[in-house]
């Protein structure tokens, strides 16, 4: 009976051993999958999700190649290799920004402060205090309700300038030129698609009946001889294609109202973009709308993570999808995140000079 019995032990540790590796090779895979489609510039579903951790997805084939040593080495390395490749992306954003030299009208910093204070967090008067002692010059606030806007009057009276009466806001200390909400319509987005000569996105008239518009926030600040072309924004969420899509089109919308460059002008988008530094979607609002990551030469810095016992726990299961991002002739001096103030973001605070 026994001898029976070690033929069929052996070929059960046998096949046991190939599911295993079939297991194996098929996570690091799809490990390697989901960093070759960020690469090319395709986010398929929630596996494009994953692109905006490209710190967790390291960690992760690091992991895996310490776990499957004895499995494969051939596949172990391959994971290992994989790892190195996506902790590349965060750790690029320590190395300082290239920008041409332009000289600058002024030494004196403006202080910019963008922040999702969360609909649902009742922290009303920790934020408050915490924006008023931040000390910044314009701030740009998302997803604000009547409770919210009520609790924010005392921070308002620092900041006399103002645009936006839904869930946005833009504040200033200097004045506002021109400013106008703009919702990014579905006839908005079609228009600016076309101006840019070959359509750069694939909007198609069969998307109207699907469209859903957000609002966008445009103003010049005043500041001395200066000005500084404001765009405050909180795209949806990235849950679908048609969301991406609407999230990229915004950027043409954007594009199609920035003014020329000069050198007395200068020009900034805040928000809440909802797409992460490492994203297709976060290289083509780069690309189209001519602007620079703030965050580059400061690091990786999460600024949204889910809250968990009504925690943040930032930044280790976070990513970045709060930006400021600023024209090539703005000089970036320095910038930081927020405390934790109930909401499930940090805000983005930043110092620019041109």
């Amino acid at each position: 009976m026994t001898k029976a019995l070690s033929p069929l032990k052996a070929r059960v540790r046998k096949i046991a051993k190939a599911a295993v590796l079939g297991g194996f090779g098929i996570a690091v895979f799809f490990l390697g999958a989901v960093g070759a489609a960020n690469l090319l510039g395709f986010e398929p579903g929630w596996m494009g999700h994953l692109a905006h951790f490209p710190f967790h997805c390291g960690v992760l084939g690091f992991i895996m190649a310490l776990a499957g040593r004895k499995i494969s080495s051939t596949i172990a390395t391959a994971s290992f290799a994989i790892g190195i490749a996506f902790l590349i992306q965060p750790t690029s954003l320590w190395f300082p920004a290239s920008r041409p030299a332009v000289p600058t009208l002024s030494d004196k910093p403006i202080r910019l402060l963008c922040f999702n204070v969360l609909r649902s967090n009742r922290q009303h008067q920790l934020v408050v205090k915490a924006l008023q002692d931040a000390d910044a010059d314009i701030l740009y606030l998302t997803e604000l309700n009547p409770i919210w806007r009520a609790a924010l009057q005392p921070l308002l009276e620092t900041y006399p300038h103002r645009i936006g009466k839904g869930p946005n806001l833009l504040i200033s200390r200097f004045p506002l030129e021109q400013p106008i909400a703009k919702d990014v319509t579905f006839e908005a987005a079609l228009t600016a698609n076309e101006t840019i000569g070959k359509s750069a996105l694939p909007i198609s008239e069969n998307l109207r009946a699907h469209w859903w518009s957000h609002e966008l926030l445009f103003a010049r600040a005043v500041i001395g001889e200066r000005r500084l072309n404001l765009v405050g924004l909180h795209p949806p969420t990235p849950r679908s294609d048609l969301s991406i899509l609407i999230q990229k089109a915004t950027a043409l919308v954007i594009a199609a109202h920035f003014p020329g460059p000069s050198q007395r002008e200068a020009s900034v988008i805040l928000g809440d973009l909802n797409t992460s530094n490492f994203s297709p979607t976060f290289r083509f609002i780069l690309k189209h709308t001519g602007l620079l990551d703030s965050s580059q030469g400061f690091g990786h810095t999460p600024t949204w993570g889910p809250l968990i016992l009504k925690k943040s726990r930032l930044p280790w299961l976070g990513t970045a999808i709060d930006h400021i991002l600023v024209s090539k002739n703005v000089s970036v001096s320095a910038r930081e995140t927020g405390p934790d103030l109930g909401s499930d973001h940090r805000w983005v605070k930043t110092w620019v000079t041109w």
